[in-house]
């Protein structure tokens, strides 16, 4: 072999292998570099999908904090640069490591005297403590983390999230306008599918949040020469000076429109309802979700065309109606639907009552026709008492909650099970007489009577809270002595064991309490035999309660075998390019694809939507958080008034400054004030607590030395101000002798306040 050849062979490849290990040592650190941010990546990532899980309902989807994000007001912003490392404006990697300390602290310990929970597990929360490092490269990289590559990145990783997550929860809906977008005044939405959308939900579309209306009456206040007055929630509504046993949901002023109830079925525009003293006329019934009112009474498939309803009042041949996200054209409606139910007694025009052969079937709402009258059923006729055990088929002797309305010789129902009572013990309950009052003082055992009421203790209601109801419903079926321990009670419900109960100021401790006991006849009138849970109703037999002459009939009498007879509708299935679905039993039946809506909610603008713009849910706050207790040896700020006076005890000849703190500033009404006294004048008119110090420094205002996201105040001279926190709402006159001119910051210094933006400068200028 030629030895030069092999040589000059050796050479090539050394030279090669050279080359290679420099590009090698040349490409490596950009390598690292590459997988580095991959990995910080893929870290930011799974923080941001913790994020949307966990934190952005107090902070926003985004960070952006709850005030600016429609969430939690209190909740401070995270995407800001004070939490990213930078400091004067510059990052550095030392404020960069207290930042990552402070976040990391802050999510497994939580904030002493603030909203924020302990999320870390060793703390009783449910975030690893990889979770949390996950979530505080999310933070701090933020929107302009120290490595440009990831600008605008992580936080836009957290929005994305939400999103997935919230048009998820709306099924992907999409705007579906006639005319092809939706413009900045309308608030009659189209939507591909409104299944799983519901009255008083909040959505986005785009950057505008809007509320899907709830149920409720538009109404004409103060008619028929009565006076408009305020309500409070729970006032009853009644029509012709009767209870419709609905009330008010929220209260109601003076001059609200609206009347908020949780069931607007029962009303009707042109109607007078009366709220205590006052009449209102219904102007227009509501909700955001609209319905025709009707249910589908029975099962159905994905093939039949035609279905029984519960009415047809309010639905049209040519409309397109929904069951779930079904839409349905209607062709035709029937009166004619035939089930084989059957009076079972004779029906007199005047009856309220009614009794058929399968009542079980039936659900409130429900219309019929019964020759030519339309009778609409209000409820079953309930005995007030539930089955105290579990029942099998051959049993013969069941327990109920108590036997008043019941007697020996009734005919009950048990779901569809007819039975005869041959004989009954009353219910029971064994007590301890005369226990002690709220105030340890013991009251005396006394005789009471048969019909006497028994009332439950209830504790006195904390300031601002409802009092708890203290009736339990139930009364002594007989006289008892002063020595009697065990007698008859009209029932149980709402009489529970170690509960104290007040019969006549007589207080008594509930040691025992026994079920009625009843020996029956089963499966009578045809009916079978069945096995039956705990806690299922007792009815009166096979009676209704109903309203005659529904929708403009006239009442009648009717013979006991009339058949009763339901609409029906005739429909064109899965219409619009939904699919065909299984019907079930008492399926709201609405309208279309239908939302109405109110435009700009929570602080956004409206705006125009074309369509195909996907609806999202916007899940809401926590509406009253709980505050955190001492955590990690964090002790709650203490609230109170800062030790001064009353906001409106002005003194003469002493300046007054206004101060202002909201989330997440402080405003002046003065920006200077000669030396000597001053009267701060502090309002807190934002939603959670803030204190107020006046610092006098020669440092910036935003330079001030922190430490775990407070102010140090040992560094500095703290010349005023309170350090107690101020709740949201009040107002307090603080005295301060500032009789050193020079410059001055003053500040809110709860936890994370100061870098967030809560400080101020201020001078005072020689006298």
């Amino acid at each position: 072999m030629d030895t030069g050849k092999q040589i000059n062979a050796m050479v090539v490849v050394l030279l090669l292998t050279v080359i290679a290990v420099g590009f090698y040592a040349l490409f490596d650190p950009f390598r690292a570099d590459t997988a580095e941010d991959d990995q910080l990546e893929m870290t930011a990532e799974r923080g941001a999908h913790t994020f949307a899980l966990n934190c952005r309902l107090c902070h926003g989807d985004a960070g952006e904090g709850g005030q600016m994000g429609g969430r939690l007001p209190a909740a401070p912003p995270l995407d800001a640069p004070g939490l990213q490392g930078f400091d004067m404006g510059a990052f550095s990697v030392a404020a960069f490591d207290e930042d990552w300390r402070h976040i990391f602290s802050t999510i497994s310990c939580g904030r002493a005297g603030t909203a924020m929970p302990t999320w870390g597990r060793e703390n009783g929360g449910t975030l690893s403590d990889e979770q949390i490092r996950q979530l505080a490269v999310l933070i701090t990289g933020g929107d302009v983390g120290a490595d440009p590559l990831h600008q605008g990145g992580f936080w836009e990783m957290a929005q994305h999230e939400a999103d997935e997550i919230d048009a998820e929860t709306t099924g992907h809906a999409t705007l579906q306008m006639p005319d092809g977008s939706l413009d900045a005044s309308g608030t009659d939405l189209v939507v591909s599918n409104a299944a799983l959308l519901s009255p008083e939900q909040v959505i986005r579309i785009d950057g505008e949040r809007m509320l899907i209306l709830p149920k409720m009456l538009e109404v004409q206040r103060g008619v028929d020469g009565t006076e408009a007055a305020a309500h409070t929630s729970g006032t009853a509504v009644l029509r012709d000076g009767v209870d419709t046993e609905k009330t008010l949901i929220d209260d109601l002023d003076a001059e609200s429109t609206q009347i908020i109830i949780d069931d607007t079925t029962a009303f009707s525009a042109g109607e007078t309802l009366q709220l205590d003293d006052e009449l209102v006329e219904v102007t227009e019934v509501i909700t955001g979700v609209p319905t025709t009112n009707q249910l589908i009474i029975r099962d159905i498939g994905r093939e039949p065309e035609e279905f029984f309803v519960s009415g047809a009042d309010g639905i049209a041949v040519g409309d397109v109606i929904r069951g779930g996200a079904e839409l349905m054209e209607v062709t035709g409606i029937r009166e004619d639907g035939s089930l084989d139910i059957l009076l079972d007694t004779d029906l007199d025009a005047s009856d309220e009552v009614i009794s058929v052969d399968d009542p079980a079937f039936f659900s409130p709402g429900y219309t019929f026709h019964v020759d030519d009258e339309i009778i609409e059923v209000i409820e079953a006729v309930e005995t007030e008492q539930l089955l105290a055990t579990a029942v099998g088929r051959a049993e013969t002797t069941i327990e109920l909650t108590g036997s008043e309305g019941v007697e020996a010789g009734d005919v009950i129902r048990l779901d569809s099970e007819l039975l005869e009572i041959v004989e009954i013990q009353p219910a029971t309950i064994t007590v301890q007489r005369g226990v002690e009052d709220a105030e340890g003082n013991p009251t005396t055992p006394a005789a009471h009577g048969a019909g006497d009421t028994i009332l439950n203790l209830v504790e006195e209601p904390e300031e601002g809270e409802e009092p708890d109801d203290p009736e339990t419903g139930q009364t002594l079926l007989g006289d008892i002595d002063a020595e009697t321990v065990t007698f008859a009670v009209s029932g149980t419900i709402g009489i529970t064991l170690q509960s104290v109960i007040d019969v006549n100021g007589e207080l008594m401790l509930v040691q025992n309490a026994a079920p009625a006991v009843v020996r029956v006849q089963r499966g009578v009138g045809d009916t079978n035999a069945g096995e039956h849970a705990r806690r299922v109703s007792v009815f009166e037999g096979n009676q209704l309660a109903v309203e005659r002459g529904a929708l403009g009939t006239s009442p009648a009498a009717h013979d006991a075998g009339t058949e009763l007879l339901f609409d029906v509708l005739e429909v064109d299935r899965a219409v619009g390019d939904t699919e065909e679905e299984d019907q079930a039993k008492n399926t709201e039946l609405f309208i279309d694809n239908q939302i109405v809506v109110e435009r700009a909610y929570l602080g956004t603008e409206a705006a125009e939507h074309m369509n195909g713009a996907v609806v999202r849910d916007f899940p809401q706050a926590p509406d009253a958080p709980a505050t955190t207790g001492q955590t990690c040896g964090q002790n709650p700020i203490e609230s109170g008034d800062g030790g001064g006076l009353p906001a409106d005890e002005d003194r003469e000849d002493v300046d007054n400054i206004g101060v202002i703190l909201t989330e997440y500033s402080i405003t002046l009404d003065a920006e200077s004030a000669p030396a000597g006294e001053i009267d701060w004048d502090v309002s807190n008119q934002g939603t959670t607590v803030h204190n107020f110090r006046v610092i006098a420094t020669e440092l910036a205002a935003d330079a001030l030395p922190v430490v775990d996201g407070e102010v140090n105040e040992e560094e500095l001279d703290v010349v005023g101000g309170f350090s107690t926190a101020l709740p949201a709402g009040e107002s307090v006159l603080q005295q301060n002798d500032l009789d050193d001119a020079g410059p001055y910051v003053l500040i809110c210094n709860i936890p994370t306040h100061y870098e967030l933006g809560m400080y101020t400068a201020f001078e005072v200028t020689a006298p």
